[in-house]
């Protein structure tokens, strides 16, 4: 602390886009903590967690040679040219302990408010903690693809309706009629699963 100033930035995420504004940081000694709502790392790619949003087939459509931070490209052997959702997750914990970003990581903390003050600081609220912290500056890194957006269509349907969100595996539409509505990355995913998997009838809106 300097003065009445505090030092540190506060990252929100330990997805991709947090652990590259780590690393960062680390590398311009610059003070921080990473909040991470989660219990692991990862943010989407994570399908351990509640935030992961992979399913089991999920792998990058874009080559290793196009893909990966500045500094750990992602050209080693061991890797395919287009790596699974577990894959990349390694790599982000690769990643992680190259550039010595771990103990800047703090897990289970979910930050419920972020309210900025007078002299330029922020106030940081953590759900299960009494006094809020005080950071010099914040980094948001959350992700896009929290909140589900579902159409709510008039009539009556009596199947099953999921949002591209709440799906993970193959399992959930082997045998059945499938309808996908959207023609989005997980929607062209999804369909593809559904395909392989279902004896019955498969289209896409």
């Amino acid at each position: 602390m300097s003065g009445n100033m505090p030092e540190k930035y506060c990252i929100v995420g330990a997805g991709a886009s947090g652990l590259a504004v780590a690393k960062n940081f680390v590398q311009r000694n610059i003070p921080f903590e990473v909040l991470e709502r989660e219990s692991d790392l990862g943010g989407l790619w994570n399908i351990a967690t509640p935030s992961g949003i992979v399913y089991e087939s999920t792998h990058l459509v874009s080559c290793i040679t196009s893909t990966g931070f500045d500094e750990f490209e992602m050209l080693d052997e061991d890797y395919p040219e287009y790596p699974s959702h577990d894959r990349v997750l390694g790599y982000f914990r690769d990643f992680v302990a190259k550039f010595g970003i771990a103990p800047h990581i703090q897990f289970g903390k979910s930050v419920e408010r972020i309210t900025p003050e007078l002299g330029g600081t922020y106030k940081v609220t953590i759900a299960g903690e009494a006094m809020p912290r005080i950071y010099k500056g914040v980094v948001i890194a959350n992700g896009h693809h929290e909140q589900v957006r579902q159409p709510i269509y008039p009539g009556t349907f009596t199947g099953e309706m999921i949002h591209s969100k709440q799906y993970k595996s193959q399992r959930q539409v082997r045998d059945k009629r499938v309808l996908v509505v959207g023609a989005g990355n997980s929607a062209c995913d999804i369909i593809k699963d559904a395909a392989y998997a279902s004896g019955n009838k498969v289209v896409m809106s």
